[in-house]
């Protein structure tokens, strides 16, 4: 109900004999105003309640989460980088071409420092519908039991399938204190923001001390 809603609905409850007088009536308005304070209590309730609140409010929940409707997507152009020689392709003292430092001469192909500006392409913004997507995804992260089976359940239950009926993420662990996280790329999902943003952020639960790898297949 709205303030004025309940002033209505409080002041018809007095009692017939004060019920038209403009006193009474004035006296329960201002004591239901005050209880009701214009609901404000509500309000400050409902901007932290991840179905109602948008925008600002959505943010201000995500940086007591710890997740941001932010996010960079990444590019690997094709490009040879610059790299140090192997050691196999040293024969007689002579480097072979193709590889950073050497002769200008022996470099047959241009080379290439990578810089930060390859590795990001764009800032991407989750919409409110995908942010909510998100800030439940990251509480059930920050709540879980973690272990290889819960992982599997989370993932499962976020993200499903792709119309191939592969798993789009589901978990390995390869036994020696590392896990890959594999996820099955397809037209449909791809494009997906919120699926773009767990993939190119590495928003994954793991356990405590073991690195996390992407495998995309």
């Amino acid at each position: 109900m709205t303030t004025d809603e309940l002033i209505v609905y409080y002041t018809n409850l007095l009692i017939v004999q004060f019920r038209g007088q403009p006193k009474a009536r004035a006296t329960i308005t201002a004591l239901v105003t005050q209880a009701v304070a214009d609901s404000i209590f509500m309000q400050a309730r409902d901007s932290f309640d991840i179905d109602k609140a948008t925008g600002l409010q959505l943010d201000l929940i995500g940086r007591l989460v710890g997740v941001s409707r932010y996010y960079y997507t990444a590019a690997f152009p094709d490009r040879n980088y610059l790299s140090f020689q192997p050691y196999s392709n040293w024969s007689g003292g002579a480097v072979v071409s193709g590889y950073g430092f050497s002769t200008y001469a022996a470099l047959d192909v241009p080379q290439y420092a990578e810089r930060y500006s390859d590795l990001i392409d764009s800032l991407g913004t989750l919409s409110d519908i995908d942010y909510r997507k998100m800030l439940r995804y990251q509480i059930k992260i920050n709540t879980m039991n973690v272990s290889l089976e819960n992982i599997d359940d989370l993932l499962w239950t976020t993200f499903g399938l792709n119309p191939d009926g592969d798993n789009i993420f589901y978990a390995e662990d390869n036994m020696n204190m590392t896990m890959n996280i594999h996820h099955y790329t397809h037209a449909s999902t791809d494009n997906d923001s919120f699926i773009q943003a767990v993939r190119d952020n590495m928003i994954f639960p793991k356990m405590a001390g073991v690195a996390v790898a992407l495998v995309v297949h």
